[in-house]
């Protein structure tokens, strides 16, 4: 299971109920297995993006709890979504 504060599961422009937020399974185990996250860059970078719906993979589990190493366009895009004002 993939523990979010409220900011990112509600509250927040990129965010699960938002819709600018989201997983995929990568196995049938679906959530008992690793995860792709995902997120919405227009939600990111307001303005660069002509619609929404453009979804990058911000972090990929290996295995369940382990992530593979960042590129560095995740570390970035990760970066910037830390530093969105609450």
């Amino acid at each position: 299971m993939m523990l979010l504060c409220a900011w990112r599961h509600q509250f927040a422009p990129v965010s699960r109920h938002a819709g600018t937020m989201k997983t995929r399974h990568l196995t049938p185990g679906q959530n008992d297995g690793p995860l792709e996250f995902l997120v919405d860059l227009a939600a990111v970078y307001p303005g660069r993006f002509l619609h929404s719906g453009v979804w990058f993979i911000a972090a990929t589990e290996l295995e369940r709890g382990v992530l593979s190493d960042l590129t560095f366009e995740q570390e970035q895009v990760l970066s910037d979504l830390g530093e969105m004002e609450q």
